[in-house]
């Protein structure tokens, strides 16, 4: 299942990341890495991008990397 299909305040794992080099870095610098738990918290009024509770920090991403990232 896709990231952007998890409703608000659900639980789920990371597993795997479909995006391009530089951007994969970047979100497994933040934290997106296989195996770890996420929720979603937040969701911005117009509905471009969601925050993320990613091992203790707050992280907001675009829908569209969202859909990149499969989840369980």
């Amino acid at each position: 299942m896709k990231l952007n299909y998890i409703p608000l305040y659900q639980e789920v794992t990371i597993q795997s990341l479909h995006h391009n080099i530089p951007m994969k870095r970047r979100l497994m610098d933040l934290g997106f890495i296989k195996g770890n738990s996420i929720i979603p918290i937040m969701k911005s009024p117009s509905n471009g991008m969601r925050v993320y509770l990613v091992k203790g920090g707050k992280i907001a991403i675009r829908i569209d990397d969202e859909k990149k990232i499969e989840v369980l």
